[in-house]
């Protein structure tokens, strides 16, 4: 692939004062989807077989906390921003990633303290959840994003369970037994077993993948220089600056994150044989592919299900995506693609429609929101509430 080859973009015309969101929208999300397979850097940027480019902060699209980025898009589209984004110095970058792996070092010393884990519970369904979701309600404690549905296992014929990814807070680390105390006491408020996922949090891990990020972000930089004299573009808009400065960010922060989080998967699912079938809210988030990836690495048959978290519409970026990002054209494509969960399951037709333009319908699942289902409970008194 050469120079030239690598440095496709959409090169459209953008009217400038009538260029909309939605057209910013609808060009970003085009790009976002080829440009890792044209540029080579999938390729050029990778972990166990997975392109980092899937876990960037480009892919992530959280345009609602992160949006700065998008509007300089925007603005550059509709004509009205010259402004260049700097750049942090390699010298940020490396001390970035030297931080971060020492505040994992921190928290795997922590879990030392934990007890072992609860290998052969029994369960045939886990749901996977995020510590800062648990909550108490008014009917017990539960996940917020599943609430009560987990307890309906039996009714089915099936043994639930959960395992969790925990939240770590400054003051963890000062009240270590007060900490171990809540963790512990999981599984009794949640009356299920639960099985922390950081447990299998492995010093090697933590150290091998930060300097494979501290090796990755040093080609990264010798790959993007070209690419950047060359310029590298969304439509008529100079991009190059913004994704560099995008890129550093990820490198320091969303990246190892989501590489840690596989890895704690793989040598949990290595360790508890068996096939599992895992219940996440993970969707299609940058975050989660990587654990996908992982998974299918350890077995094919582990399924996933995933469930819509969340009012979901096409201007909500992360959710947004295009088939090509999941699926071959041809089966003798060598592209790669997303890893994605097997099933889906959604609030309703709005975002099935959405989904379906990537999604195989087959695999989608209308199953109506699961946070309303308390309102039906408390409020309802066993009525539906819309008749």
């Amino acid at each position: 692939m050469t120079n030239t080859d690598r440095g496709l973009s959409y090169d459209r015309e953008c009217p400038q004062v009538e260029w909309s969101w939605e057209q910013t929208r609808e060009l970003y999300t085009d790009w976002a989807a080829y440009w890792g397979d044209r540029s080579g850097i999938k390729q050029v940027l990778q972990w166990r077989g997975f392109p980092l480019w899937w876990s960037s902060n480009l892919i992530h699209k959280d345009t609602l906390r992160d949006y700065g980025w998008y509007k300089e898009l925007h603005d550059r589209l509709r004509g009205v921003s010259s402004n260049r984004v700097e750049p942090r110095s390699a010298a940020v970058v490396y001390f970035g990633l030297c931080t971060n792996m020492a505040k994992e070092i921190g928290k795997w010393l922590l879990l030392r303290l934990l007890p072992p884990g609860v290998h052969g519970s029994g369960a045939n369904v886990w749901f996977h959840g995020l510590e800062y979701n648990l909550l108490s309600t008014t009917e017990g404690f539960c996940d917020r994003m599943y609430e009560q549905a987990y307890r309906d296992d039996q009714k089915f014929g099936y043994v639930s369970a959960f395992i969790i990814r925990l939240n770590f807070r400054r003051a963890d680390f000062f009240h270590p037994w007060s900490w171990r105390s809540r963790i512990t006491g999981l599984a009794g408020r949640l009356q299920r077993d639960v099985e922390i996922l950081d447990r299998y949090s492995r010093l090697r891990d933590i150290v091998g993948i930060h300097c494979s990020l501290i090796r990755g972000y040093a080609r990264f930089r010798k790959f993007i220089r070209p690419l950047c004299t060359q310029g590298i573009r969304i439509g008529h808009a100079e991009f190059g600056d913004v994704l560099v400065l995008e890129m550093q960010k990820s490198f320091v922060s969303y990246i190892p994150f989501a590489l840690t989080y596989a890895a704690m998967f793989e040598h949990w699912l290595q360790e508890d044989e068996g096939e599992k079938t895992l219940v996440t809210y993970g969707e299609t988030l940058a975050w989660m592919r990587p654990v996908y990836h992982a998974t299918k690495k350890v077995s094919t048959n582990h399924r996933w299900i995933s469930i819509q978290h969340a009012t979901v519409y096409r201007n909500k970026l992360g959710f947004y995506h295009r088939a090509s990002e999941f699926k071959k054209t041809t089966p003798e494509e060598k592209r790669s693609i997303s890893p994605r969960p097997d099933f889906y399951f959604v609030h309703g037709p709005q975002f099935a429609e959405i989904l379906a333009e990537i999604y195989p319908r087959e695999t989608i699942t209308k199953i109506g929101c699961l946070k309303y289902d308390r309102l039906n409970r408390v409020y309802g008194g066993g009525r539906k509430l819309l008749q």
